[in-house]
């Protein structure tokens, strides 16, 4: 790194650490007690690493910017959807819809959104470091996205084919809706850490990344004097 000039010195220690907080944020993020934090420590690393993209060729540039669009708005889009479902949910109540069947719906809906935006922002994971994998790395990071739709279309058979019996149990044992909320969300939670199978491939791409990005700065530095 001695030998680079400031700007993509800087530029890749940002890269270098942005991998690691992605890293931290793909194990962390599976798991339900640890969520908020993994989607922080996610959405931090992809920030520094888009900041961090032109220490490399135009190539990573493109992917990074792309990637970055993907990932981000994915992120905006499940809070956006998440907010009106609740909100619908909420007018569903003070219409009197029954409790459980309006919690049903709301459930199985909130969560196939969160599965299909997660395949968009997923792919955003792919890409992000696309250009600096070898193709053994690339085949892991693909090998990952396919597990995590694999994942997530597990979860939401097991959502469909329980979700209005755990409603009508929820609701019983509950007196408000954020509690039901809270609940409902709770009981399906460990089907959540299938996606600790693809987070495990995700990390090993970007641990192999990370480990190697001064070398790969140096060598774009040198073709770059050629």
């Amino acid at each position: 790194m001695a030998r680079l000039e400031p700007e993509k010195r800087t530029n890749a220690y940002r890269t270098k650490t942005g991998l690691g907080f992605i890293l931290l944020g793909i194990i962390l993020s599976p798991i339900p007690t640890a969520a908020l934090y993994g989607g922080l420590s996610l959405i931090g690393g992809v920030v520094l690493v888009f900041l961090g993209r032109r220490a490399f060729g135009a190539k990573h540039q493109r992917y990074a910017l792309w990637s970055f669009v993907l990932i981000i708005g994915g992120v905006v889009s499940e809070l956006a959807g998440s907010f009106v479902l609740g909100l619908m949910f909420a007018l569903s109540l003070s219409n009197g819809v029954d409790p459980a069947s309006a919690l049903s719906s709301f459930f199985l809906t909130l969560n196939l959104m969160l599965i299909v935006i997660d395949a968009i922002l997923t792919l955003g994971l792919v890409f992000l470091t696309y250009d600096l994998q070898n193709s053994t790395g690339r085949t892991i990071l693909w090998a990952a996205y396919f597990l995590g739709i694999l994942m997530n279309m597990i979860l939401a058979v097991v959502i469909f084919s329980q979700v209005q019996a755990v409603s009508a149990e929820v609701v019983s044992q509950v007196g408000t809706a954020r509690d039901a909320v809270g609940l409902i969300t709770y009981m399906f939670a460990p089907w959540r850490l299938l996606q600790l199978i693809p987070a495990i491939f995700y990390a090993i791409a970007y641990y192999k990344t990370r480990s190697s990005v001064e070398k790969r700065v140096v060598l774009e530095s040198g073709s770059a004097m050629h």
